[in-house]
């Protein structure tokens, strides 16, 4: 086989998998918490939850933004048009002065590709309401944009998330008429799951590469 064919084939081959890396694997989402943390889980990864314990008096925060840390990972939370309330509940939950105020979780520390939180609504007293709708916007680094409606939320409401790519913002809104709240945020960043495997696609464009140096080979033996 000349140099060349074998450059060919190994362009071919290199191309195949470089497309494999470009498909990008769709969000994964939770429901549940345990799921969530069962998935996030991993060797390597570093996982945080920050509770929102002591914002347990129904009050302003008296700051559009704060700097958090979740388990060691350090992050900002901010109100897009008013002040930070906290809940009313004995355990604490996180909420806006202004109804319409977006909620937005960002500047992460570390390279964060998943998160889970409670989401809910909440009344002019701070305290959770049932049945309220909630929206969670989430944007990547590759400013891939992934919207989620959450519908009659209540208290115990969890959504999670596991993404391709690092995390830029996470913004959490109302959808219906009440404040959006929020407790227990959980950031994860990536590991490597003891159980991965190859994608589907992965393994098919493999097995193309495959066939192109075989096929170059008969060519030129």
């Amino acid at each position: 086989m000349s140099s060349k064919s074998i450059f060919a084939a190994l362009s071919f081959s290199v191309g195949c998998l470089a497309l494999s890396g470009a498909v990008q694997a769709a969000p994964v989402t939770f429901s549940d918490s345990t799921s969530f943390l069962n998935a996030v889980s991993v060797p390597g990864a570093t996982v945080g939850t920050d509770t929102f314990d002591a914002f347990n008096h129904g009050g302003n925060l008296g700051t559009t933004s704060l700097n958090r840390n979740a388990g060691g990972i350090a992050y900002t939370v901010s109100s897009s048009i008013s002040t930070l309330w906290a809940g009313a509940t004995s355990d604490g939950f996180l909420t806006t002065d202004n109804m319409t105020s977006v909620m937005s979780i960002s500047n992460f520390s570390l390279g964060i590709t998943s998160f889970g939180l409670n989401v809910f609504g909440s009344n002019f007293d701070s305290f959770p309401v049932t049945g309220q709708s909630m929206r969670v916007l989430v944007t990547d680094v590759m400013n891939n944009v992934f919207d989620y409606l959450l519908e009659g939320t209540t208290l115990n409401t969890y959504f999670g998330f596991i993404g391709e790519y690092e995390l830029a913002s996470i913004a959490v809104s109302r959808a219906g008429s009440l404040w959006p709240s929020m407790d227990n945020l959980t950031l994860a960043s990536a590991g490597t799951p003891s159980n991965s495997v190859p994608t589907p696609m992965t393994l098919a464009l493999i097995g193309v590469a495959l066939l192109g140096v075989a096929a170059t080979r008969r060519r030129n033996d």
